[in-house]
């Protein structure tokens, strides 16, 4: 069974609550342009360099494993692969810590405000971004089939224009796994 919830405006949330999960999607998008409940972040200011962060920081294989799922998805539809980037990384590992130590899940943090906002506090500049959150799956493969089988996962994962990600997964809290992804265009 399927509820969605749909907010447009400034943000656009995508909520969706399903029999073996959950899943969330958010973009943003500049007020100058044309809103779509899916359209990712366009910022006005130019970006300067991101900041990249430990290139080899640790990742757990269960983060390689969604990694290499999304760039097999992106290159059956001709897409360059995401390029995994450890400051995002970090920062998406600090949104699923943050939803499982403060019981919630929603793209806005009571810590740290947007997923957009989170990413500028830790030094990440982008020029488009988006987030994909989950819970309760159990394995990659689950989590994938999720956001592959929801439009605006699908969208995230599909854009052409993002170039990097970030993966977070951590264990426990009230629906025993936290899954994010955080897109970025540099």
């Amino acid at each position: 069974m399927s509820f969605q919830l749909i907010l447009a405006g400034l943000t656009a949330l995508l909520s969706t609550v399903t029999g073996w999960g959950f899943l969330g999607n958010q973009n943003q998008a500049d007020p100058k342009e044309t809103l779509q409940p899916q359209e990712a972040v366009r910022e006005t200011q130019p970006s300067s360099a991101a900041a990249t962060g430990d290139q080899n920081a640790e990742i757990l294989p269960v983060e390689k494993e969604v990694l290499a799922l999304v760039n097999q998805e992106r290159e059956k539809h001709g897409l360059k692969p995401l390029q995994l980037d450890a400051a995002v990384s970090k920062a998406a590992d600090m949104k699923s810590k943050d939803m499982r130590d403060h019981h919630y899940f929603d793209h806005q943090s009571p810590t740290y405000g947007s997923p957009f906002e989170m990413m500028k506090q830790q030094g990440i500049d982008f020029k488009a971004a988006g987030e994909n959150i989950a819970a309760g799956q159990k394995t990659a493969e689950e989590v994938m089939d999720g956001w592959m089988n929801s439009e605006g996962h699908r969208a995230n994962i599909l854009n052409p224009d993002f170039t990097h990600i970030g993966i977070g997964y951590v264990q426990g809290g009230d629906y025993g796994t936290y899954w994010t992804q955080l897109f970025i265009q540099k």
